[in-house]
């Protein structure tokens, strides 16, 4: 099996992960962040509160460019101009990144996961991540504090997960077979793609 679902539980259910994924094979684990290791819906939220406009406007809008700021091609700062001229924001400005983590929520359950796979298994992140906010989070709660082997950010290369691109980046920075690494994220999609590359997945819910 290549595809595993992970539901929010107990430590019983990790330790058989564990187990399970040592006798799959499995020596690399990658962790996605977002909604894995912390949500970032409440900068939305705070968004569309500031601009006095419906969520789903505010998500939409931030969906059709997220994918370019993760690629570096559109800075986060810019972004933020660009969302305050669409819904003719007139109040405060804003350093962007600062304010997006600040609305970062830790979930103790992919830490307790990412805890206890560093027991057994080498560890990085691969992430779709806006420049300088992985820099941002690093040494504060919001991220564990374990030693990271790696660390493969969208916005270092310019493509995003599941794009091959990327996926290749992260595979030859492992040493690793492509059936040696799993990767837990939150977007079945994602899952499904890199087990079309050799991968095996979690899909953390």
């Amino acid at each position: 099996m290549n595809l595993y679902i992970f539901w929010y539980t107990s430590l019983i259910m990790m330790i058989q992960l564990g187990e399970y994924l040592k006798v799959n094979g499995v020596k690399f684990v990658y962790f996605d962040v977002g909604n894995v290791l912390f949500s970032f819906s409440g900068g939305l939220e705070k968004l569309a509160r500031m601009f006095e406009k419906p969520l789903q406007d505010v998500q939409s809008y931030w969906r059709s460019k997220d994918d370019d700021i993760c690629r570096g091609k559109l800075k986060p700062q810019e972004f933020w101009n660009l969302a305050r001229n669409k819904f003719k924001y007139e109040g405060d400005d804003i350093n962007f990144v600062d304010f997006w983590v600040s609305h970062f929520v830790k979930i103790q359950e992919g830490h307790d996961l990412a805890y206890k796979l560093a027991k057994n298994f080498q560890i990085g992140l691969l992430t779709n991540a806006y420049p300088t906010v992985i820099e941002s989070v690093m040494g504060t709660d919001l991220l564990p504090n374990i030693q990271w082997v790696t660390i493969v950010k969208s916005c270092d290369y310019g493509f995003v997960k599941p794009e091959r691109e990327l996926l290749d980046v992260a595979l030859k920075k492992t040493g690793f077979k492509a059936s040696e690494i799993i990767l837990i994220d939150d977007l079945k999609d994602n899952c499904n793609k890199v087990i079309e590359y050799g991968w095996r997945s979690i899909v953390f819910n």
